[in-house]
């Protein structure tokens, strides 16, 4: 059974908040994405490796290609290897866009918080 956590009184009190859990059977991923949900949060960044979603994986194939972005159902159709679809259709119910980026940059989110989005890929 989900579990749901209701967020403070007033809201979150700073703009980037940094949460994830762990449950059996539960990708981090997921649970991120269901607590952006419980506290009304307008994106969600998946921060990892790769930096990009990709239309393939880029450590197996040289001619893998960046992608800026792309939508919930290319995402699912795809299965894209940076979340599991279950995360993404969770994310598409909730019309919650997913940032990924790479969280080993220096300043990355920094950046992103800041609007800037041309070094990671957006699922929306």
């Amino acid at each position: 059974k989900r579990f749901k956590i209701n967020p403070p009184t007033g809201g979150l009190k700073y703009k980037i908040t940094v949460a994830s859990g762990w449950r059996p059977g539960w990708s981090t991923d997921y649970i991120a994405l269901q607590l952006a949900e419980d506290f009304d949060v307008k994106e969600a960044i998946i921060a990892g490796s790769p930096s990009h979603v990709y239309n393939k994986d880029p450590k197996k194939f040289d001619d893998a290609i960046k992608l800026p972005a792309l939508g919930y159902e290319e995402a699912l159709q795809d299965h894209i290897k940076v979340m599991d679809d279950t995360s993404i259709a969770l994310a598409k119910e909730n019309k919650l866009p997913i940032i990924v980026c790479d969280m080993f940059t220096p300043g990355n989110l920094l950046e992103i918080s800041q609007g800037n989005l041309s070094r990671c890929s957006i699922v929306k």
